[in-house]
């Protein structure tokens, strides 16, 4: 008798749910609770970077294990119903900033900007208001701009009748195209047994017995870095992913965008793809080059289903690119997303991949390109001839970027603006073209500043005029006398300098590959051929 008083005291279930929320106060607890919870749940699924699921190639034919499947698999799949769009993280709200925009180099002659700046040669004070992140047309300059990137400049010269063309017309020559076949053998010959590549040398990781062997191996750890140039050095001479065509490493290059595509994180909120492998080690750099070799690719591959799927996965490149714009300070980017101040050599890269991006069909927002011609607006001096690295508010180039820095700066700069639509006859770019003639190709008897000889190439070679055949022809036949001749080294190059050490013998030779290549690698945008 007991037990049933005591369930008779014990209320029913339903009857202290009805209670409970009768009551106002526990009512709103509870709302709030669980309002809260589901903000939280919210916030952690946007904050997750959701891998892209990868992706393959199987002799020439992509295989897609991603979002992508249908386009390579659907055979009612076009090329055209392939739509990424282009992520929307800039607001056209302005934002104004007070920014250093009046630099006095007038007497600036030292090859190290840090030097020059340890003189007090270069001063800088805030002089203009300036306005970055509206996304309109920049006021800095009285040179018009669409936002836009210049036509033309694609990669429809990389095929052998061309180059015969240009061999025949004296641009190349049958030393030059011997050490360019040398150079990518010596490449192929380091690709690792997953398909893709590194900077350092680890024996027993390729298939070749080289690998292990060669001598200056890099540093840097990247390995999205080390693939993607490698690719790009491939592409460059025509060789695509397709057996088809007959291209003789279509296996190489198959299997090295095989691995690219893999190491892609997909944020499937904004689209955008992050392909930096080290995000801390200068991983902006990384995720330009990997755009710029699956835009080339796409430009090049004739089967449509697999053009889309590559500009498709581009699109979400370009889309990190663009959240990753510094929009608040100078417009510019740098090593990791956002990071302000910009620098020159890192913005480059991304005006690189997004110009190829956009010839690839690849969308690019306008207001990204504002802002990046603000950023060279803020960098130019001497009369907008020269650039300099990096913006500061006290003093420009407080620390030193390697030799030969304040060129290389200045090709950067140069090639941006032609990419970006200035052309022969606009006077600021005419006198920096004209003092990169005066330069040269930085030759010295066992050494070459390569990245400045191929940025500079590529300013040369779209911007013609007088000059570019002296030029072309005294690096061209710099490069094939010092290509190396020595056992597992054979084929390659290797150039010591600041930057260079870091990627080692591997990007010094796709870099010299691409050098070689620069007369057929892009049409030229300006100069007749």
């Amino acid at each position: 008798m007991q037990v049933n008083k005591n369930k008779k005291r014990k209320p029913a279930f339903s009857q202290i749910l009805r209670r409970w929320l009768d009551s106002y106060e526990l009512n709103s607890y509870a709302f709030s609770i669980a309002l809260h919870a589901v903000v939280v749940i919210l916030l952690i699924l946007m904050s997750i970077a959701i891998p892209s699921g990868g992706a393959g190639f199987r002799d020439g034919l992509i295989v897609m294990n991603s979002r992508l499947d249908s386009v390579v698999d659907d055979d009612s799949t076009s090329e055209e119903s392939v739509n990424v769009s282009p992520v929307n993280v800039q607001s056209n709200e302005p934002v104004t900033e007070t920014t250093n925009t009046n630099a006095d180099t007038s007497n600036q002659s030292d090859d190290n900007p840090a030097d020059a700046a340890n003189n007090g040669e270069i001063e800088s004070n805030v002089t203009e208001q300036h306005n970055v992140g509206e996304g309109l047309p920049p006021t800095l300059s009285n040179i018009g701009r669409t936002g836009t990137f210049i036509s033309g400049g694609g990669v429809g010269g990389r095929n052998v009748e061309n180059r015969a063309k240009l061999r025949a017309f004296g641009e190349t020559s049958r030393e030059s195209e011997n050490a360019v076949e040398a150079g990518l053998a010596w490449i192929a010959a380091q690709q690792n047994k997953d398909g893709g590549w590194k900077f350092n040398f680890d024996k027993d990781d390729s298939e070749s017995s080289g690998n292990g062997l060669c001598t200056n191996g890099g540093t840097h750890p990247s390995r999205v870095a080390a693939t993607s140039i490698s690719i790009l050095a491939f592409l460059g001479a025509g060789y695509t992913p397709e057996r088809e065509t007959g291209s003789k490493y279509w296996r190489n290059v198959d299997r090295g965008l095989s691995w690219l595509l893999k190491h892609g994180t997909e944020n499937k909120i904004d689209g955008s793809i992050d392909f930096r492998d080290f995000p801390y080690q200068q991983g902006m750099y990384s995720q330009a080059i990997a755009v710029l070799a699956l835009v080339e690719a796409a430009a090049m591959v004739k089967d449509g289903k697999i053009k889309a799927a590559l500009a498709a996965r581009a699109q979400g490149g370009v889309n990190f690119i663009v959240k990753s714009q510094d929009i608040q300070h100078t417009g510019g980017w740098r090593y990791t997303p956002r990071e302000t101040p910009g620098d020159v050599s890192v913005t480059g890269w991304q005006l690189m991949a997004m110009k190829g991006a956009a010839e690839a069909g690849v969308v690019v927002p306008k207001p990204t390109l504002y802002r990046a011609n603000d950023f060279l607006d803020l960098i130019q001096y001497d009369e907008g001839r020269q650039y300099t690295y990096i913006l500061e508010t006290e003093k420009i180039h407080s620390y030193g970027i390697g030799r030969d820095s304040r060129k290389t700066c200045t090709a950067l700069g140069n090639l941006c603006r032609i990419y970006l639509g200035w052309q022969p006859g606009e006077p600021t770019l005419d006198n920096g073209v004209e003092l990169i003639k005066e330069w040269r190709p930085l030759l010295g008897r066992n050494e070459c500043n390569i990245y400045y000889a191929y940025i500079a190439s590529l300013v040369l070679h779209h911007y013609g005029g007088d000059g570019w055949e002296e030029w072309f022809k005294e690096l061209r036949d710099h490069l094939v006398a010092t290509q190396s001749k020595n056992a597992h080294d054979s084929g390659s190059w290797y150039v010591p300098d600041h930057y260079s050490d870091k990627g080692g013998r591997l990007y010094n030779t796709a870099l010299a590959v691409m050098i070689l290549e620069v007369p057929y690698r892009y049409l030229p945008l300006y100069r007749k051929q």
